[in-house]
C-alpha cells in the first residue's frame, strides 16, 4: 500500500510551473495505481508524476487553429453561404 509520507518532500510550491506537494501526490498515486501498485517504487512514481506535471505546464499552448483568408482563397463560411444561395436561387443558375 502507498503512504503520503513515504514520498519525498520536495522544496517547490506551487507557482505556474512547478505543482504543489498535492497535485504531486494525486499524480503519483495514479501512476502508482496504473502502475499495478507496485512496492518499493515510491520515490520513482514520485518523480515521474513532479516531471510529468511540470512538463505539461510548461509545454507552449497552441492557439486555435485559424483558417486563413486570402484573395485567392474565400472563407468556408462564404463559400457554405454561396453555395446556399444558388441552391435557393434559380436552378438554371450556372457558375
Amino acid at each position: 500500500m502507498i503512504h503520503m509520507n513515504s514520498f519525498p518532500v520536495t522544496a517547490a510550491t506551487a507557482t505556474d510551473s512547478n505543482p504543489s506537494h498535492d497535485e504531486i501526490a494525486q499524480c503519483a498515486r495514479e501512476l502508482w495505481t496504473e502502475s499495478g501498485q507496485p512496492e518499493g517504487r515510491d520515490e520513482a512514481i514520485w518523480f515521474e508524476a513532479e516531471r510529468r506535471l511540470i512538463s505539461e505546464r510548461r509545454a507552449p499552448v497552441e492557439p486555435a487553429a485559424v483558417p486563413q483568408v486570402t484573395a485567392d482563397k474565400p472563407s468556408p463560411a462564404l463559400i457554405h453561404e454561396k453555395k446556399d444561395r444558388r441552391s435557393r436561387g434559380n436552378p438554371k443558375h450556372v457558375r
